[in-house]
């Protein structure tokens, strides 16, 4: 019996220390990008809406990378982890929150204000800004149904004047189109693209009624064109640039600090959720989804790793002699 104790004491710590392992290298990360995979393949089926299935991409692409920065700090035997396990969940979920923010508020902006349909011809309408500030347009273009495979554009443009006389020249195209793309070596397909909606953040701001004034819809004949207010809340490029920025130097400070000669990965990926984040926030798309969101991150990575490699290599230079001992210098 007093054998049995210890056995059954030894086998209940390497089980712990097994999921403690595993919860550090893969299953975190794993279980994220499963989910991801899921919610891009519900959303393709139409079977979860556009701005949930993007903020689920979101905020599983978010804890993939905050778990990718901070893993290294999380083994038992590293010497560059002086903090604790539970301080570095804490900073990797306030670190998650900081980044998602901006999308959030992209992808759910509240309910509608008001919406007007526009027709050619038809008597101009008007909007109710209720009493808000800062506006976004919401344009939805309606198309009639064709069985021909034929590129489509229509082409709007209208006034949109407020209580003060201001007025704003609202203009552009949407549409849809045809497009072969290549299937295997030798096959060919026809995809079918639309772009049905856009966003335009109105330089003007509520209360009162903006009418809508001069409406021209030309290109695609029976089009009809739905303009809807909503809130503006997504935080501007200089609260978003501002706050990023910081992020990253101190995300930046925390590599070099932890290991001066390890690859500065909270940087990078900070750098690159902050450039995502602009993106996604300054992107024409009325009604924002997955496809949205993945465009944004490859263009922040593109725009955010070279950034913060080129200020941690001038860093790295400037504080030289704080980073290695007088002696043990990396050349």
């Amino acid at each position: 019996m007093a054998r049995t104790q210890p056995r059954r004491s030894q086998s209940k710590v390497v089980r712990t220390l097994r999921v403690t392992e595993a919860l550090r290298t893969w299953v975190i990360p794993t279980a994220a990008g499963t989910v991801v995979a899921v919610t891009v393949l519900l959303s393709a089926l139409d079977l979860v809406p556009s701005n949930i299935a993007a903020a689920i991409t979101v905020l599983a692409l978010l804890v993939i990378a905050a778990h990718t920065a901070l893993a290294a700090r999380l083994r038992d035997d590293s010497p560059h982890a002086p903090i604790s396990r539970p301080v570095l969940a804490l900073i990797g979920i306030a670190w998650t929150c900081l980044l998602y923010y901006p999308f959030h508020c992209r992808l759910f902006p509240g309910s509608p204000l008001s919406s007007v349909s526009l027709e050619p011809g038809a008597p101009a309408g008007s909007l109710s800004a209720g009493g808000r500030g800062r506006l976004d347009l919401v344009l939805d273009a309606h198309l009639p149904a064709t069985g021909q495979r034929t590129n489509r554009s229509l082409r709007y443009d209208f006034d949109l004047v407020d209580e003060r006389g201001t007025r704003a020249r609202v203009e552009g195209d949407l549409g849809d189109r045809w497009q072969t793309r290549r299937l295997g070596r030798r096959g060919t397909t026809q995809a079918h693209i639309e772009h049905l909606s856009t966003l335009q953040t109105l330089p003007m701001s509520g209360p009162g009624l903006l009418r809508i004034e001069n409406v021209n819809l030309t290109g695609v004949p029976g089009a009809t064109l739905t303009a809807t207010l909503v809130p503006h809340r997504t935080p501007g490029r200089p609260w978003l640039l501002t706050v990023g920025m910081v992020l990253s130097a101190v995300a930046l400070a925390a590599d070099l600090g932890w290991d001066p000669d390890a690859t500065p990965v909270a940087a990078f990926l900070t750098a690159t959720g902050t450039a995502a984040a602009v993106i996604f926030a300054d992107s024409g798309s009325g009604h924002a989804g997955v496809r949205d969101v993945i465009g944004a991150v490859l263009a922040g990575g593109i725009i955010g790793v070279p950034s913060a490699a080129a200020v941690a290599a001038i860093a790295r230079r400037a504080f030289a002699d704080r980073l290695w001992p007088r002696g043990a210098r990396k050349h």
